[in-house]
């Protein structure tokens, strides 16, 4: 045994970065019924390379508790036991208030506070940042695991972000977000009235000033769909969802129309009647990484958008409002 043992970690010392081991337990949906372990790993998760290689290095997954080879078929509602290797490197743990939205033993969806980074510019910085606060609270929960972002949201921009909770989800994820079968819908509050009620905008961006992005003759290929949910006589409420994910796209694109967000000083004219910038990702829809379920997920409307929403005449803002 202690020879097997042995075989089991000799494929970690390839690696030059730290690696620890944990177990992970994945239901099999019909959608692999009668697939061979290695096929599902390779051909039906689709995770990297290195991934299926540990695996079939380690040769350490089960089945129904019983171990299992890369030849062998699953079936559909067996339940598999498979290892996850591990890098060893972590956010600075720190305490700060958000909702979390949906979690299980794959994913977690967190409501962002606006006025909040998602990340620090680097790891074990100072800063206070979404994914140190994440990082709090796995440690809080006794989860001893890395904190991955599949998205990111504008430092004010407020709503849903989803995390992977192991190496494979976040395999999966990202190629999903590649794919573009994860759906972002964000509402906003814009300035002035829309001529166009429903649109696509297709404008490539690139830095032009500082921070700040603009349409450039040779920037990077994007895409922004919207449509007007409630125009008073100065602003309009406006739902816009993303094609392509660049940096500041929908504050961008919506200041190239000539209706920049509110509260947003960076792509319009300073506002003190708003409070913080009108931009907020109410939904988001993903597949299950491993169940393929199709899962939506809606963060509340913060505070100070309500109250702007109610003093500029839209009224309440309710889910019933916006489009799938």
């Amino acid at each position: 045994r202690r020879a097997e043992n042995f075989l089991e970690i000799l494929p970690l010392f390839f690696y030059k970065a730290e690696v620890f081991m944990r177990k992970i337990h994945v239901t099999i949906p019909n959608n692999f019924h009668h697939m061979q372990l290695g096929h599902l790993f390779q051909n039906g998760l689709r995770l990297s390379k290195k991934q299926v290689h540990l695996l079939r290095m380690t040769q350490s997954c089960k089945r129904n508790g019983s171990p299992i080879l890369f030849t062998d078929q699953i079936c559909a509602g067996d339940v598999l036991e498979i290892p996850v290797f591990e890098k060893e490197k972590y956010y600075d743990p720190k305490m700060k208030n958000f909702s979390i939205l949906y979690e299980d033993d794959h994913v977690l969806v967190i409501d962002k506070p606006s006025g909040l980074k998602v990340h620090p510019n680097e790891r074990m910085d100072a800063a206070l940042t979404l994914c140190n606060g994440v990082a709090d609270y796995l440690q809080r929960t006794n989860q001893v695991i890395d904190v991955r972002y599949i998205h990111r949201l504008d430092e004010h921009t407020s709503g849903t972000i989803l995390f992977a909770k192991h190496a494979y989800a976040h395999t999966i994820l990202d190629r999903h977000l590649s794919e573009r079968k994860i759906k972002r819908t964000y509402i906003a509050l814009c300035k002035g009235v829309f001529t166009q009620k429903r649109g696509t905008i297709r404008a490539p961006l690139g830095k032009v000033n500082g921070k700040k992005q603009g349409v450039v003759k040779n920037g990077l290929h994007a895409i922004t769909h919207y449509r007007v949910l409630k125009q008073g006589h100065l602003l309009s409420l406006v739902q816009f969802e993303l094609e392509t994910g660049r940096t500041h796209q929908i504050r961008a694109h919506a200041a190239y129309l000539g209706h920049p967000i509110c509260g947003d000083d960076l792509y319009g004219d300073r506002d003190d009647r708003f409070t913080t910038q009108m931009l907020h990702a109410f939904r988001l829809t993903f597949f299950h990484p491993f169940s393929l379920a199709r899962q939506t997920v809606e963060a509340a409307f913060p505070k100070a958008m309500v109250v702007a929403a109610g003093t500029n005449g839209f009224g309440a803002l309710k889910s019933g409002d916006i489009y799938d």
